[in-house]
């Protein structure tokens, strides 16, 4: 058996280099899907930041202006959280 190589009981394959079961992607992270693995977590961090800026971008724009929009701001907390992680 060469180094570093497990048996993964989800899928049922020996693979080399064992990382983990990644469920978002389907199989385990071993030695030949490694960078595929970093290149999915770096773009889905791009992703993330870019809804974030455009999100706060027009939050911004639109109620900027008037002081009196920023009162109910925990309505505006509440959907940042959502589109954060999904859940308030």
């Amino acid at each position: 058996r060469p180094p570093r190589c497990s048996h993964c009981n989800l899928c049922g394959y020996c693979v080399l280099r064992f990382d983990h079961h990644c469920p978002a992607m389907g199989n385990c992270i071993g030695l030949k899907n490694h960078r595929f693995f970093v290149v999915m977590l770096v773009t889905a961090g791009f992703s993330l930041a870019l809804c974030i800026t455009i999100y706060v971008e027009r939050l911004i724009e639109i109620s900027w202006p008037s002081p009196s929009a920023w009162k109910h701001w925990e309505a505006y907390l509440v959907a940042l959280s959502v589109l954060i992680c999904g859940c308030p």
